[in-house]
């Protein structure tokens, strides 16, 4: 396997007006310091010390973090006074099988819900694509399999046939960093020509990066952007675009097929629930401590 990093791109950084530049570092164990490790251990009950500090295992792995602030120095050096780590994650290349690999990803504690983990994970996307990964593969928690699920991801029973293969390949060659009782999901990378520098086993540096990186990308600066006070509540045809997931309400009820098809459900006319209340008149609600959105209906209180 070689490292997820590559060398930094150039360009200014893309921001909303009143909103803090935001940038992503890849490196080795130095990268982000005590403060990407206090984001990594802050979503862990009890974290593996190998896979933080880059060691036995996860040796050929990078941290990858997403930070706002101020621009780094051009020492590369972080102000913490001006910029601060919002997300992190591990990610490691297994080139023999074009999977990235992303054994833990999480949000700064105080940072949870407003869009940064999509972002990181958007990031993550375009560096896999460039690398000329074909799948990234996550362990997921039952808490954070519903996060993952929004980004794309499935558990082997809603992947393709040839998804699934690479996973069983992927555990029987002990090359899966998986930590124990997590769930894998996995999703495919976008096929883009791959550059000549593009990879690098010890590459590292810092990246702007904002709206106008087009794709997913966009999309969750856009959602990042998008999101609204915990007060406030959402529309069912503003909720969707605003968190980040597919309306599939039009669609009917269906079930998956192995493959991921969707196969159409048919109820009869004694089967079919009523509807109390019409769908275009939910709304999506935030709800209060970590508990995420919720849904209520007109007039409720939440």
């Amino acid at each position: 396997g070689g490292g997820a990093g590559g060398g930094a791109g150039g360009g200014e950084a893309d921001s909303a007006a009143g909103e803090e530049s935001m940038y992503v570092s890849v490196g080795g164990v130095e990268n982000g310091g005590a403060s990407a490790e206090r984001v990594m251990r802050s979503a862990f009950e009890v974290l593996d010390d190998n896979c933080v500090s880059l060691k036995a295992q996860y040796a050929l792995a990078r941290r990858v973090v997403l930070w706002r602030g101020a621009p780094p120095s051009d020492s590369g050096g972080v102000d913490a006074a001006s910029c601060r780590a919002a997300a992190a994650c591990i990610a490691e290349v297994h080139e023999g099988s074009g999977v990235l690999e992303v054994p833990i990803l999480a949000a700064a504690r105080h940072e949870r819900g407003r869009g940064h983990g999509s972002v990181l994970v958007a990031l993550l996307v375009q560096m896999g694509a460039a690398l000329g990964c074909r799948l990234l593969v996550v362990s997921a928690t039952t808490e954070s399999a519903r996060f993952w699920l929004t980004m794309g991801l499935h558990t082997p029973a809603g992947c393709s046939p040839e998804i699934r293969a690479t996973l069983r390949e992927l555990a029987q060659s002990s090359q899966r960093r998986g930590f124990a009782n997590s769930i894998a999901m996995a999703m495919p990378l976008p096929r883009v020509p791959r550059r000549r520098g593009d990879a690098g086993a010890g590459g590292g540096g810092w990246l702007s990066c904002g709206a106008a990186g087009g794709g997913a990308l966009a999309a969750a600066f856009a959602r990042l952007l998008a999101r609204v006070p915990p007060e406030q509540a959402l529309a069912a045809a503003d909720a969707p675009s605003a968190l980040g997931y597919e309306d599939i309400n039009s669609a009917g009820s269906f079930k998956l097929a192995a493959d991921g098809r969707r196969v159409p459900i048919a109820y009869s006319p004694g089967e079919r629930m009523q509807i109390g209340v019409p769908y275009a008149k939910l709304q999506a609600f935030c709800t209060p401590g970590s508990r995420g959105w919720g849904v209520r209906g007109p007039g409720a209180g939440g």
